[in-house]
């Protein structure tokens, strides 16, 4: 039993061994969850919808969707709505809400929704605006993303040797994978988890610091840009997920940020955003595979929320896909090949050993 006041959560286990042992399998993660209702009161997430973003309920042809990221939300103690023209995202957020969300848009927004977002985030809200190079037209958020100090580049980037083995077909090059993490509040828990805490992104575009950003004590925004693609990476400007030396370049390129925007009142919280260059960083295709892009997503709510105190490793989910990396495809491959044939043969040597030497006593 966990209490804190008029709080209570309990976990229950089950008498009958079997059942008492399923549940053992997730226990970190049930008590998690309970102790996140005792310690937090309740919060409300809205997800942004109307232009064409990532659903909690995706149909057959759309994009993966953001089921497990609404699990994840309701596991945090977040009530999760939605928030579109309907239910007046035109004039502004509503007073409740704790971090918007908006997951890969594309179609664009009215101004007036813009605007609300803009006003939001400049009055102390949290959000967190996950973008995508696939899109139908342009968004036009470029005053959102001035207001923010970033720009936002559509090509995707791709990487021959750093990706995740998917199709094992060309396009696999986009499917990039680091554990390039800056040292940042948002990445708290993150950074400590070494190759565990691989962040994964499918199609991703990249981020930058917007030039002549005016300094942080002029009441310019604080960017910081907190995780980056492996070295090799390029963007991969033709779409052909081939290097081209003439028109391409192999560098680092950052995927997300971490931004602070000053308050101009001493009463009033600074504005926070994070920023990925990729709506599959949260979404079914890569988040419950992932114990990194978990912790991401934990570490990045943490900070929106000015609780990184509350920051810790988040239990995984148990019985999901494993993704692999090419470097590992690689390992498991020469060590079936070359390390169990190895081992039978060092076997062998061994039992031929014992035999010679009972052969020499007889």
């Amino acid at each position: 039993m966990l209490s804190r006041g008029d709080t209570h959560a309990s976990i229950r286990l089950d008498t009958d061994p079997d059942r008492a042992r399923r549940k053992l399998k997730t226990l970190d993660r049930e008590f998690q969850k309970e102790l996140a209702k005792v310690i937090r009161p309740p919060r409300v997430a809205y997800i942004v919808t109307g232009h064409g973003e990532r659903t909690t309920t995706p149909r057959e042809n759309d994009p993966p969707g953001l089921r497990d990221l609404k699990e994840m939300l309701t596991f945090l103690n977040y009530k999760v709505e939605m928030l579109g023209l309907k239910e007046g995202l035109s004039e502004r957020v509503p007073e409740d809400a704790t971090v918007v969300i908006v997951a890969g848009p594309r179609s664009p927004f009215l101004e007036a929704e813009l605007q609300a977002l803009d006003d939001y985030v400049k009055g102390g809200g949290s959000l967190l605006l996950l973008l995508d190079p696939e899109k139908e037209r342009d968004l036009e958020i470029d005053p959102l993303l001035e207001t923010l100090g970033i720009t936002f580049s559509d090509a995707v980037l791709a990487n021959e040797r750093q990706h995740i083995r998917f199709t094992r077909g060309k396009k696999d090059r986009a499917f990039l994978f680091t554990n390039q993490i800056s040292r940042h509040d948002s990445t708290n828990v993150l950074r400590k988890l070494g190759l565990r805490g691989l962040v994964l992104c499918y199609l991703c575009g990249s981020i930058e610091k917007r030039a002549e950003l005016p300094p942080v004590k002029a009441g310019g925004p604080d960017v910081q840009l907190t995780v980056r693609s492996m070295s090799g990476t390029w963007a991969d400007l033709d779409g052909d997920f081939e290097f081209d030396p003439e028109t391409e370049k192999k560098a680092t390129y950052a995927l997300t940020a971490a931004i602070e925007l000053p308050s101009g009142d001493p009463e009033q919280p600074a504005g926070r955003a994070i920023v990925a260059a990729d709506a599959d960083i949260v979404s079914d295709l890569i988040l419950r595979k992932s114990p990194g892009n978990q912790q991401w997503l934990a570490d990045a709510l943490h900070w929106l929320e000015r609780e990184v105190e509350l920051s810790g490793e988040v239990a995984a989910v148990e019985d999901v896909p494993v993704l692999h990396t090419q470097e590992q495809d690689k390992a498991w491959f020469y060590g079936t090949i070359l390390g169990v044939p190895l081992l039978i043969l060092v076997f062998g040597f061994f039992v031929s050993g014992i035999r010679r030497k009972r052969r020499g006593s007889e």
